[in-house]
This record gives structure tokens, C-alpha cells and sequence, in this order.
């Protein structure tokens, strides 16, 4: 049985760093990649960040994408 999904955020903005934090204080996710055009000033080290959103779908380590532009 999986315990944890692994997630990606396309789009950083205001909704995507509220849904990384909703998604952070669910038991069963990890957001592990983000892409934006910009990287914010504050990102954790542990998350992939990339610039643009075809190389985020290409991660084959995701589970869920969640998109938020």
C-alpha cells in the first residue's frame, strides 16, 4: 500500500503556494516539484523547481499534477 503521493504545482502564484501549504497538511502527499517562469524568493531545498510546465509533466517520479494558472 503507497503512503504517500508525490506531487508537482505548475503555477506559483498565490493559489499555488495555498495549495502547496493545503496539500503539505494532508498525511498522504508531498509536493516534491513546483513550476512557475519565476522561482520565488522562498522555496524549500527538498523541491524540484522548474521553469517551464512540459519538463514538470516529463517527472516520472509524480503521482499528481496539480495545475493552478
Amino acid at each position: 500500500m503507497r503512503t504517500k503521493y508525490k506531487i508537482g504545482i505548475i503555477g506559483y502564484g498565490g493559489f499555488g503556494q495555498f495549495l502547496h501549504h493545503a496539500w503539505q497538511s494532508h498525511g498522504q502527499v508531498d509536493v516534491i516539484a513546483v513550476a512557475d517562469i519565476k522561482k520565488p524568493v522562498i522555496m524549500p531545498d527538498k523541491i524540484k523547481f522548474y521553469t517551464d510546465y512540459d519538463t514538470i509533466i516529463k517527472n516520472p517520479e509524480l503521482d499528481i499534477i496539480s495545475v493552478a494558472t
